[in-house]
Formats: structure tokens, C-alpha cells, sequence
């Protein structure tokens, strides 16, 4: 019972902040007019949504574009955009400690002091973040991209032939520094040590603490925080993956409605993948379930015939543990964004003795949707009929669940097949392997869909994947989200070449009759790129078949190149516009 009343109250809040997109409180209306005033941007309904979008949904594309068109440097968005990290982060620390003490009735006294403890842990993470993104993001990756000529392959070659990165690494714990002599890696620890020191006495509060509850999971519990607390301090460059492998391994072993998520991803360093300051808590959903798994398993065996990596994957499928839920509390570098879901560890060694864990917040996607106002860009590219159908599907949840388990938990499945613990550093030579993972991971679940197919569902997951690999193109010259601006050029690739979709100069035109056509074409690109996986070639062959690089990546497919460009000029142009009907 506690379960569902936990789940209930978060869900409350968040409709309560989703209920913000129509009627915002005064003082949030009063902040966001000083910000627009600021910054010279006219004070309307339109720019008011990049805000609210920023703050209420964490995503920061539409404030970003309004800021380019008031003609700011590079350096002054950043600064701003560092600036808004930090109300917003104001902003969701006050609502989580409102949530806290609303949950603390239900969730008793153990896991009520892991979400005061974690919510202390997260305070110095999300001071951490800014120094992290400063330092990383806009100061040694810019300066690798501009000595480089923003040749990724070239800049990769120089930090293995440098030991600043070790081929078996495929995510790290460790910054480079700029010394007189060069560049040199430091950790974590030594790099932020006044962050990490703070976080670290965060911790030890929370160990003290949980010490002198009682929960059948205490033992687990402490055993995690404490490797956490290890994995922070370490300062010896060559037992960082060894601890933070530790955490994986003790946190796979807690199973309990209540997750906590920490560092885990590494999307935002594109060159040295170091990982991300998240931290979360997660609630369990106990009432949606998903039955993907079986179709994946299905399709995995049909089609891979390498005895190892089938019985890698199966072995990881099998232990993977499903966590329909949806955040409660979050810190760090999700007040950059959260996501819809997550496949994790990334420790393939650990996944090999522990299995993996996927989260999916198909709740909070589905409420997010429905709060949001229509775009005015989505109406004029992809036509009135289709977007009416869009909005009216979404009154169906059960059918939107049922694609999100395609198509969302489908792509976290598929993430796990044809890899084993070696694959990310051979296939990542060039610094380009996240840039097909992500394509592999979501065209899994579609395989997975066309080898079981519901014909109720066909026009609903196709029409799916048309409107995100469109909507993929805003992220073109975002670097932390660039794997998923590729795979959308390499699904556009697909619909434009079997003539699902069409372009007029201005609008978009179907025609689902190729449909056999493109599932053939997913086949086919699929397997092939597969055989990638299974050989460890280098993730750059697979992608130079398909896009190419001309400042920005576009797609080799020459229509697909004219819709991409057009899509994005408008995208700028009017980009943050509500439909006005």
C-alpha cells in the first residue's frame, strides 16, 4: 500500500508543475519576465514556454535558440545557460524537499532517511556541476576541438597515443588538465576536491544514520554507500573503473520500489567519456508492466549466430531487472535533463556477473506530452492531419504505453545486445561508437516489433519514429546529445530512401504503402551493422556509409540532407512558436 501512495504523491507533484504550462504562479511569471527583460527578449507567451520548458521539463533547446537570435556569443550563452542551471536548480531543490516531507509519512523512517541523506548527497553534486561542465564541457573539449580542427578521429588518436585515455577505457572518473608541458588526467577527487569532499561528508551523515534504523536491506544499503563514498575519494588514476565497478556491483543487488541513481551516463564528454555528476531517486510504478522482453529474446536468437555474444546477451536479458518508475528526486546533471529511460550499468564486466537494470518513465513522458502547448514547427512540418492524429491517439494511453514499451523500453533492451565487455573501446577508436549505439538500441526494439507485429499498432510505432527522428534534428549543434541527432539522420535516412516520407519544400507527405520496404531496409542496416558489432570494427565505418561532416553532421541521402538543412533553419526561425490553431 505504501508503494502506491508514494507513487501517487510524486505523480501529484508533477502534475502539479505540468499544471504550470497554463497557469504559473505569480512569482515563477514575475522571475521569468525579469529573465526575458534581461536579457532583451520580448516579454510574450512564447518566450515565457523556452522558460518554462527550461524550468519545469529541464530542457534547455528552446531557451538555447531564442539566446542565438538576440545575436549573444558563444561564450555569453554559455554563461547564461549557467546562470539558468542554477534557478532552476533552486527552484527543484525547494519542491524536493516539499516532496520529501509529503513522502516521509509513507515510506518510513529508512527510506524517508535515504531520500533526506540522497537529497544532501544531490545539494553538493548540483553545486558540483556547474565547476564540472565549466571545466570539461567549455574548457578542455573545446580547446581539443579547436587544436584539432574539430576532427574527432584525429582528436582521439592523440589522447590514446598520450595515455590520456586507455583503449580498455570506456568511460571515465578523470579530467584532463593543461599543464605547461600539456595535458595530464587528474581524478576526480583531485580536480574538485573541496565538491567532492563536501559530498563525501554528505555521505558519511547518511551511513551514521541509516546505522541506527532497522530495514531488511540496511546491510546493502550502507555496503553501497560506502562503496559510493570510496569511489568518490579515489585518487589513484588506474582503481577508478575498480571502485566505481564496485558501486554497480553492490547497487545491483538492491532491489528494493526505492532506487537511488548515481553517476552512471557519460553522453556530455564526447571525447573521454567522463561520467556525469547524476543523482536520483527512483519510485517503482506497480501497476504498468511491459512485455517486450520476450520479443527481443525472440528476435536476438533468430539473427545472432555468434555463440558468445548470444549467450551474453541472454544471460543479461534474463537478469535484467525492470523498473517502471518514475523520479522523485533528482540532482546534478539532470537539472540539464532527465530521460525517458535508462539501461544500466555501462560496466560490461558487472552486467556480466549481475545483469543489468532498466528504468522507464513512461508516466512521466506521457504527462510531460500532454502538458506541453502544440508547436506551431510541428503543425507546419509535419501537416495539421498528422499532428490532430498525434494529440488524439495521445487521449489513448493504453495504446501510448504500449509504443513506448516498443519503442522506449524496446531501445533499452536492444542496447544490450551484441556487445560484451571489450566492444565499447574497440569499436570507439574514432570517438564515434555512442554515435551508432544509440540507432542499434532503438532499431532492437523495432526489429523486435517486425518480427512480432500487432497490425493495430503498425501506423502508431511507424508514425513514432517519423516524429522523433524529426524532432532529433533541434539537437544538431548540441555535442551532449549528439549520438541522438545521428541516429535520427540514420532513421530519416531509411524513410526518405523507401519513400515513407516525402518532402515538398515545405511540409512533409506520406505514403505507409512502403512500409515492407522499410522494414526491409531496418533489416538489412541492422545486420549490417551488426556484423560491426560482432567483428569490433570501428563505429566510423558503420556511419560513413550513411552521414558525413560539413561543420555539422548530415545525412549522405540527398533528400534527407534538403529536409534536415530546412527543418533546422526553420527550427531556428520559429522554433519556440505556439500553435495558434
Amino acid at each position: 500500500m505504501f508503494l502506491e501512495k508514494a507513487y501517487e504523491i510524486v505523480r501529484k507533484r508533477d502534475e502539479k508543475i505540468n499544471g504550470y504550462f497554463k497557469k504559473c504562479p505569480d512569482d515563477m511569471r514575475a522571475l521569468f519576465e525579469e529573465i526575458l527583460k534581461t536579457l532583451n527578449l520580448e516579454i510574450n507567451e512564447d518566450n515565457l514556454l523556452a522558460l518554462k520548458k527550461r524550468f519545469f521539463h529541464l530542457r534547455e533547446d528552446a531557451i538555447i535558440n531564442l539566446l542565438k537570435k538576440v545575436n549573444l556569443s558563444k561564450e555569453d550563452i554559455k554563461e547564461i545557460q549557467l546562470d539558468l542551471y542554477e534557478l532552476t536548480k533552486n527552484f527543484w531543490i525547494k519542491e524536493h524537499e516539499k516532496l520529501i516531507n509529503e513522502l516521509a509519512p509513507f515510506i518510513g523512517p529508512f527510506y524517508t532517511e535515504i531520500l533526506r541523506g540522497v537529497h544532501k548527497i544531490g545539494i553538493s553534486f548540483s553545486a558540483w556541476q556547474p565547476h564540472w561542465t565549466k571545466h570539461v564541457i567549455h574548457t578542455i573539449n573545446e580547446e581539443l576541438s579547436l587544436e584539432f580542427g574539430g576532427d574527432e578521429a584525429k582528436v582521439m588518436t592523440f589522447l590514446l597515443e598520450n595515455d590520456l585515455l586507455k583503449e580498455e577505457e570506456d568511460r571515465t572518473y578523470s579530467v584532463l588538465v593543461k599543464t605547461q608541458n600539456g595535458y595530464i588526467v587528474k581524478t576526480y577527487a583531485e580536480v574538485f576536491e573541496e565538491e567532492v569532499n563536501e559530498a563525501v561528508r554528505a555521505v558519511d551523515e547518511l551511513i551514521v544514520n541509516l546505522e541506527k534504523l532497522e530495514n531488511e536491506k540496511k546491510v546493502e544499503w550502507i555496503l553501497y554507500f560506502n562503496a559510493l563514498k570510496t569511489a568518490l575519494l579515489e585518487r589513484n588514476r588506474s582503481e577508478l573503473i575498480k571502485r566505481w565497478a564496485n558501486v554497480d556491483r553492490i547497487w545491483m543487488d538492491i532491489d528494493s520500489p526505492i532506487q537511488v541513481g548515481h553517476p552512471l551516463e557519460y553522453y556530455e564528454d564526447k571525447f573521454r567519456k567522463a561520467v556525469a555528476l547524476e543523482l536520483d531517486v527512483r519510485i517503482k510504478n506497480p501497476e504498468i508492466k511491459s512485455t517486450v522482453k520476450e520479443n527481443i529474446v525472440k528476435m536476438y536468437k533468430k539473427y545472432c549466430s555468434d555463440t558468445k555474444l548470444l549467450e551474453n546477451a541472454l544471460k543479461n536479458i534474463e537478469r535484467t531487472k525492470l523498473f517502471i518508475s518514475t523520479p522523485a528526486t533528482f540532482y546534478g546533471a539532470e537539472f540539464n535533463g532527465l530521460f525517458s529511460a535508462q539501461v544500466v550499468p555501462n560496466d560490461e564486466s558487472v552486467s556480466r556477473e549481475k545483469g543489468k537494470k532498466i528504468f522507464a518513465f513512461v508516466d512521466k513522458v506521457y504527462e510531460d506530452i500532454k502538458a506541453r502547448p502544440k508547436m506551431a514547427l510541428s503543425y507546419e512540418i509535419f501537416g495539421r492531419d498528422f499532428m490532430d492524429k498525434f494529440y488524439k491517439n495521445l487521449e489513448n494511453k493504453e495504446k501510448f504505453v504500449k509504443v513506448y514499451d516498443i519503442t522506449t523500453i524496446g531501445h533499452e533492451f536492444g542496447h544490450i545486445l551484441w556487445v560484451d565487455e571489450g566492444t565499447e573501446a574497440k569499436m570507439n577508436k574514432s570517438g564515434m561508437f555512442k554515435n551508432v549505439e544509440e540507432f542499434k538500441a532503438t532499431t532492437g526494439g523495432l526489429m523486435a516489433f517486425f518480427e512480432n507485429e500487432e497490425n493495430d499498432l503498425i501506423e502508431a510505432v511507424l508514425e513514432d519514429v517519423i516524429k522523433r527522428a524529426v524532432g532529433l534534428i533541434s539537437w544538431m549543434e548540441v555535442d551532449e546529445v549528439l549520438p541522438y541527432y545521428i541516429e535520427g539522420l540514420i532513421h530519416l535516412t531509411g524513410l526518405f530512401e523507401n519513400e515513407i516520407i516525402s518532402f515538398n519544400g515545405k511540409s512533409l507527405e506520406y505514403n505507409y504503402s512502403n512500409y515492407e520496404k522499410l522494414k526491409n531496409w531496418y533489416k538489412n542496416t541492422y545486420l549490417d551493422l551488426a556484423r560491426h558489432y560482432v567483428e569490433k570494427k570501428d563505429a566510423k565505418e558503420f556511419l560513413d556509409k550513411l552521414v558525413y561532416k560539413d561543420k555539422n553532421f548530415y545525412p549522405l541521402n540527398k533528400k534527407a540532407d534538403e529536409f534536415v538543412r530546412y527543418y533546422y533553419k526553420r527550427y531556428g526561425e520559429i522554433g519556440e512558436k505556439i500553435y495558434k490553431g
